[in-house]
Formats: C-alpha cells, sequence, structure tokens
C-alpha cells in the first residue's frame, strides 16, 4: 500500500533533502549577494591592471634613455640611515674595484651590518649608480653617486678604517 503524507516523506528522507535544498539555496543567494556587493572593487582591479601595463612599457623606455635623470629615491630618502649606507657602499665598491658582483657586494655590505642593505643596493641600481656592463657585472658611477647624496654630508670621507675593519 502507498504512502502518503508526512509519513512518506519521513520514510524516504524528505526532511534531510529539503533541509539540505534549503541550505543550497540560500548558500548560493549568500555567496551571489556578496559578490555583487564587491563587484565594484573586482571591476577596480581589473581596470588598474590594464592601467599598469603600459605604465611599465614607459618606464622601461625611459630607463633605457635617462637613468642619470633618476636620483630620487622616494622608498628610501626619508630612511634616516640612507646617506650613511650609501657611504658605506661607496666604500666598499671602492675596496672591491670594478666591475663589481651585486652578490658580492650585498654579501659584503651584510658582514659589516650596513642597515636595509637588500633596498639600498636595489634603489643604487635603479638610480643609475650601479650600471650594469653587460656581461653579469656593474659599474660605480661616481657622478650618479655624488647626485644621489648631494644636500646631505658624503660618509665616505669619514671612518673608511673603521668599516673595513
Amino acid at each position: 500500500m502507498p504512502e502518503y503524507g508526512l509519513d512518506a516523506i519521513a520514510s524516504h528522507n524528505g526532511w534531510e533533502m529539503a533541509f539540505l535544498g534549503i541550505l543550497i539555496v540560500f548558500t548560493c543567494l549568500s555567496l551571489l549577494a556578496f559578490s555583487i556587493s564587491r563587484l565594484h572593487r573586482i571591476l577596480a582591479f581589473f581596470e588598474a591592471r590594464k592601467d599598469r601595463k603600459p605604465a611599465k612599457e614607459t618606464v622601461l623606455a625611459s630607463e633605457k634613455d635617462s637613468a642619470h635623470d633618476r636620483t630620487e629615491t622616494p622608498s628610501l630618502k626619508g630612511f634616516a640611515g640612507f646617506q650613511e649606507a650609501c657611504g658605506s657602499f661607496a666604500l666598499l665598491a671602492e675596496s672591491m674595484g670594478s666591475p663589481l658582483s651585486l652578490p658580492g657586494l650585498l654579501e659584503q655590505a651584510e658582514k659589516r651590518g650596513v642597515a636595509r642593505c637588500h633596498a639600498i643596493l636595489a634603489d643604487l641600481v635603479r638610480t643609475g649608480v650601479l650600471k650594469p656592463d653587460g656581461s653579469g657585472f656593474y659599474n660605480w658611477e661616481k657622478a650618479a653617486f655624488e647626485r644621489l647624496v648631494q644636500g646631505g654630508e658624503y660618509p665616505a670621507k669619514k671612518g673608511r678604517r673603521a668599516l673595513l675593519a
């Protein structure tokens, strides 16, 4: 004899299926509402991504043309030990001779405790103080270095023996 009503629902797991259906629908609607509420951020992310690609190409083109014009390092100019760290790199570059190996220069700076040596070295490369020679080494450009540290005391003229010891 066929079952009808609430007994049929209970015997064929109807309550569990109904609860699971409600849970799935509620979850999907919640995710849809959350996605719609964040849609402006997703669109802004993709718009910014489109804007960044041409900017990188123009930066690369301008690096080739005017590396000596870009002596400002906005990320580290405000760093209290910037002048001292630049002077330390100047002394290390002078003692190592030319051409310079960046890993070797970085290793020597770390041994001597130069503050923020990775970031300072990256800024020196970016500003043209360290120029690639095409064979994997770098040359120290004294004129670019002096433009970088002008307006401040040049620490390479004092304390050289203390740094190299």
